[in-house]
């Protein structure tokens, strides 16, 4: 599996410039985003989702750990959490 090291040797670039087009940072050129894009689709590189929640940015997923769901009383409790969830998305 191809790496964010491969892809910047084989546009090359830096790491940090293909981080640049993985984020959409607007400082990147477009010819070398087009190089970096170009090297990601002949590696056939897939971004890990590890790496972007490790990057702090927001996955958009809540966890809940609730006893069981047979009780009427969590079922509502975690409805309530998808309602209020649905909310703060929406904003």
């Amino acid at each position: 599996m191809a790496s964010i090291k491969d892809v910047a040797k084989r546009a090359g670039v830096s790491t940090a410039t293909v981080s640049r087009v993985l984020n959409n940072h607007p400082s990147v050129v477009p010819e070398t985003r087009q190089a970096v894009r170009d090297a990601m689709d002949y590696l056939c590189y897939v971004p890990s989702k590890s790496s972007f929640q490790l990057s702090g940015k927001c996955s958009g997923l809540i966890g809940v750990v609730l006893p069981n769901l047979m009780n009427p009383h969590f079922c509502e409790l975690l409805a309530t959490v998808e309602e209020e969830a649905g909310i703060l998305a929406n904003r």
